[in-house]
């Protein structure tokens, strides 16, 4: 009895590994046996220079920490708007006197 070979899971991975090649010089692009090395490589610098997600951005360590973040970014929105309306009203009075136009 032959053995029994999953060829469809070879193709598969196979064909997987050439579609991320594309692109490639040469053999790399066409041929499993170099752009399986290629494509290796590419991953590995790829994910070689990730930060940790971490260190993006501070943690949250509890829901109240959360709350009070959210309140903060809240009032220093508020507080801009409140400067914004007034510098808005403070000129439309300027042009009413005369003084700017």
């Amino acid at each position: 009895m032959p053995r029994a070979r999953n060829v469809s899971a070879t193709r598969k991975r196979r064909k997987k590994v050439l579609k991320k090649a594309k692109g490639y010089f040469g053999n790399k692009s066409r041929l499993y046996r170099y752009a399986k090395d290629a494509v290796d490589r590419g991953e590995v610098y790829a994910y070689a220079h990730r930060r940790k997600k971490s260190l993006r951005k501070p943690r949250v360590i509890s829901g109240t920490n959360l709350v009070f973040i959210v309140t903060q970014k809240m009032q220093l929105i508020a507080e801009k708007c409140m400067l914004m309306h007034t510098a808005a009203k403070e000129k439309q009075n300027f042009v009413s006197c005369g003084l700017f136009a």
